[in-house]
């Protein structure tokens, strides 16, 4: 008997339709997943989920969420503090384009997920120049601190530009680190510890890191 994690994860876009026609409720439905279904998440986020352990192409999970949306699915996900939107997801898994297709629904820029941290703290510590992009064209605020570091979007594109999250996470950082830099925040404004970018780049280790810092000085 087929469900939404099944169809999801079949990743055939006919069949979810179908079904949706039939169950246009189930849109907004928490999916668990995962070692003993420990995982929960929003129909929404499960698609980038789907994405991130390699079962369905990019692609098929963005035509997935747009179905999802035609059918309702809520584009802030359960709305539960603490705990990340879809566009979160999308941002911190490295679904660009469905994160993108989320943006343009409207999503509450502000949410505070997972470490506190915003879509635009994901994006910059994820070095998607894209989403990062997007995300301060949209007006996402740029000088809000995380609630458990204490930093700005500028700080996480920091610590991903300098090796944060490993090899995969080695993307676009220094362009992101750029946008923000460019769009406004200041390269020596401290954390909440009160220390400054420059404080936590090795210029021996990371000197384009910290030549870009030191441009905006």
């Amino acid at each position: 008997m087929p469900n939404l994690q099944t169809l999801i994860e079949d990743g055939d876009p006919d069949a979810l339709t179908s079904w949706l026609a039939q169950h246009p409720e189930q849109s907004n439905a928490p999916i668990n997943w995962g070692p003993d279904g420990k995982n929960r998440a929003h129909p929404l986020q499960y698609v980038c989920d789907c994405v991130f352990e390699g079962r369905i192409a990019e692609g098929t999970a963005k035509d997935c969420a747009e179905l999802l949306l035609s059918c309702g699915a809520d584009i802030n996900g359960f709305h539960e503090p603490t705990r990340d939107t879809p566009l979160i997801t999308a941002c911190s898994l490295y679904t660009d384009d469905i994160a993108g297709l989320y943006l343009v629904y409207q999503p509450d820029l502000t949410h505070r997920g997972v470490h506190g941290g915003t879509a635009l703290h994901w994006a910059a510590w994820t070095g998607s120049e894209r989403m990062t992009s997007q995300l301060i064209e949209a007006g996402a605020a740029l000088r809000d601190a995380d609630n458990e570091f204490g930093g700005t979007p500028l700080f996480w594109a920091l610590d991903g530009a300098c090796g944060g999250g490993g090899e995969r996470n080695q993307r676009s950082q220094l362009a992101c680190m750029q946008l923000l830099l460019e769009a406004g925040l200041k390269a020596d404004a401290p954390n909440r510890s009160g220390q400054k970018p420059l404080d936590l780049a090795d210029p021996r280790k990371y000197p384009k890191v910290v030549a870009l810092l030191n441009q905006y000085l």
